[in-house]
């Protein structure tokens, strides 16, 4: 008996010793991201498009399956404006059919909904479904891909240039940049996160069985989304977004040649966004927003207000060091209008500029005329 309890004993001690030693070899994410051969990555807030840290994030390059986000998006546009619902049914042309590489095997002719066509593609990244979704919305593909060029260019992703609906053509380029962008703007439809999170699904009646390439999503807590795709002119790429403590991330990894490290640096950004960053929420004390004198006007003076006041993002700890300092006209010419920038607010932070808000009238104040100063000094004769 006591060789068996210094055995498990000895065991114990061996197990306990191999713990220790594999939470030492454990990696912070700094040190990840600093070891990583990974060509492009980066990781951005997507509420505040603050970026946090990047890594040739405006390189070019192929970016495969994930060009489908823009499809996505396209679709929850499209079903947030009421134009379709995820249970509207449509059908798979001959065109659709004809689509290799990754599918559901839609037939000519066959009904499907959007929903499932939203969860083939998210799930699934099927190509097929791609098209039918790009057919419906756009009228053609041809149609379709000018829709998500001109919706490109409104997100500000002058790097991308898509080719088709679905990421198969080596036409499509991107940069880390610019898709997470279009991933940011992704996180406005809560409702698409049951798509992206789902992990085994089927669809077309339990025909085709759909499993999600995106291993995040049975790994990472607090993820939303999105994609993971991979082709031998892309590499291995992932578009992964997360939401806590008040903040939503993004993190793009590209062109990985190892399949499994994009999931081990889009963990790392997210981790060193989380625990790096907080959100800040600038805040100008009243004492600070005085008047302005209005010179010509039929009041002497307007009232003084912050433009808007949107949270940014700050190094964790850094929010108790943070200074304002607010510069207004000493006076505007009549007449003014409501909005009007008479100023500013400089926030800084160790020395360093970190934001600005613009300082606003508050009202609008008319140019005096003549008919408006007898109107006041008889105004003030019969109340006097």
């Amino acid at each position: 008996m006591k060789k068996v309890l210094f055995g498990i004993l000895c065991s114990s001690v061996l197990l306990a010793n191999s713990a220790v030693r594999g939470l030492a070899a454990e990696k912070t994410p700094r040190e990840i991201l600093d070891s990583t051969e990974v060509p492009s990555y980066i990781l951005m807030e997507a509420k505040t498009g603050a970026v946090l840290e990047e890594k040739n994030a405006d390189e070019k390059r192929n970016v495969s399956h994930l060009v489908k986000l823009m499809t996505i998006l396209l679709t929850a546009e499209a079903i947030d404006g009421e134009r379709i619902s995820e249970e509207t049914e449509t059908t798979a042309s001959k065109y659709a059919n004809s689509m290799q590489g990754t599918q559901i095997w839609l037939n000519v002719g066959e009904k499907i909904t959007i929903r499932e066509l939203l969860l083939a593609v998210t799930v699934g990244n099927a190509n097929d479904a791609a098209v039918v979704l790009a057919e419906k919305i756009g009228g053609t593909e041809e149609n379709f891909v000018k829709m998500m060029n001109e919706r490109a260019q409104e997100l500000s992703m002058t790097s991308t240039v898509f080719a088709d609906a679905t990421g198969m053509s080596e036409a499509n380029c991107s940069t880390a940049k610019d898709m997470a962008k279009l991933a940011a703007e992704l996180t406005k439809y809560d409702f698409l996160t049951d798509y992206y999170l789902t992990w085994m699904t089927d669809v077309r009646g339990g025909q085709t069985n759909l499993v999600n390439t995106n291993l995040l999503v049975r790994s990472y807590q607090g993820l939303t989304g999105m994609k993971a795709a991979a082709s031998e002119l892309a590499g291995n790429c992932v578009v992964a977004s997360a939401e806590k403590s008040g903040m939503k991330m993004v993190a793009v990894v590209l062109g990985s040649s190892d399949k499994d490290e994009r999931f081990t640096v889009a963990k790392a950004l997210l981790n060193y966004g989380f625990t790096g960053f907080e959100s800040y929420l600038p805040e100008i004390g009243k004492e600070l927003l005085t008047d302005v004198a209005v010179s010509g006007g039929e009041v002497l003076s307007v009232k003084s207000v912050p433009e808007n006041n949107d949270e940014i993002i700050l190094r964790k700890g850094a929010a108790s060091g943070v200074k304002v300092m607010v510069e207004l006209e000493p006076s505007v010419e009549a007449p003014v209008s409501k909005g009007q920038v008479i100023g500013k607010a400089v926030f800084t932070s160790d020395g360093q500029e970190i934001h600005q808000i613009n300082i606003v009238a508050g009202e609008s104040v008319r140019e005096m005329t003549i008919i408006i100063a007898i109107k006041k000094v008889l105004y003030n004769m019969f109340n006097f």
